[in-house]
């Protein structure tokens, strides 16, 4: 903290906080020893993820990285015919988390490889253990397949949907109201359908669509009992999923647009020319990029280039 500039009296009063903290455990009224914790932040505290986001700022291992919380992800481009850093990258985290005394769980570390960099890829390996190639991952609650389809992804969140429809039955049979079986299935089934979906929305097949559409017309039969399911829908004001979706990416992608300092505006193209634009009756402010594979025509940003401008 002091090499950001945090004033001592500030650092002195977290050292106070976070040092010599002791805990005991209570039962009726038996209490066992007071023990020292030896490290730690208090879970639950405003301070904790602050803290720790300072922790880790400098874990910077060569490579695009990207960190959220304690989940950290390297990502390495290949160029056709070059060697891979991938190896010198995870040597450097691994050093870095020896002096930071947060060691590196092998088991859950893994590495996939997507796509044909025209290199033989080494094991990748850590303090002399190989890291396990996979071919799918769940990364922050998204099912990543190293062929970039989304089959696995609309399998798991299905499943899990269909786990919480059965609750969905149960408040029906209860006896809950259409209003609360509405609300419940609105705050508690659809997030699951709808999480990161700008990240897979605009690279689903059609029998990916209808079958995440299908969750959400089974819901609303239970509902709404045996009526049209356009109907149904109109009555729970309540769009497709499909639309929904479209709905979510045009947001995000907009933000993008409009701010320069997001995060995902480095992705974007340049803009063009205002003054040959400024000419034009119908213009878009950037230029069209033109993709070779149907996965990068149809990822988020291109996707929103040729949609939402």
């Amino acid at each position: 903290m002091r090499t950001y500039g945090v004033p001592d009296i500030i650092v002195r009063w977290l050292t106070s906080f976070l040092c010599e903290r002791q805990q005991r455990v209570k039962i009726c009224d038996i209490f066992s020893d007071w023990v020292t914790l030896r490290g730690g932040m208090p879970q639950g505290t405003w301070l904790g993820p602050l803290i720790f986001i300072i922790l880790i700022d400098d874990l910077r291992p060569g490579l695009l990285t990207h960190k959220y919380v304690d989940d950290t992800t390297v990502t390495e481009i290949i160029e056709k015919d070059s060697v891979s850093e991938i190896q010198n990258s995870t040597a450097t985290l691994v050093e870095w988390s020896k002096l930071n005394r947060m060691n590196i769980n092998t088991k859950k570390t893994k590495e996939m490889v997507m796509g044909s960099c025209g290199t033989e890829m080494n094991t990748l390996m850590i303090s002399s253990t190989a890291v396990e190639r996979v071919s799918t991952y769940k990364l922050l609650g998204v099912v990543v397949s190293s062929n970039l389809k989304w089959e696995d992804h609309v399998s798991a969140i299905t499943s899990k949907a269909a786990r919480r429809i059965w609750f969905l039955k149960k408040l029906k049979r209860a006896g809950a109201s259409v209003e609360d079986l509405a609300y419940y299935y609105q705050a508690v089934i659809r997030p699951v359908m709808e999480y990161a979906s700008p990240v897979w929305h605009s690279n689903l097949t059609k029998g990916q669509t209808k079958t995440l559409e299908d969750v959400q017309r089974r819901a609303v039969q239970i509902i709404h009992g045996n009526i049209p399911y356009d109907e149904a829908c109109h009555l729970l004001n309540i769009l497709p999923l499909a639309d929904r979706r479209l709905e979510l990416c045009r947001t995000l992608f907009q933000q993008i647009m409009r701010d320069d300092t997001h995060v995902l505006h480095y992705l974007l193209p340049p803009r063009r020319d205002t003054q040959l634009t400024g000419r034009l009756r119908s213009s878009r402010a950037h230029p069209t990029v033109y993709a070779r594979t149907s996965h990068f025509k149809n990822s988020f940003i291109l996707h929103g280039l040729n949609k939402f401008q």
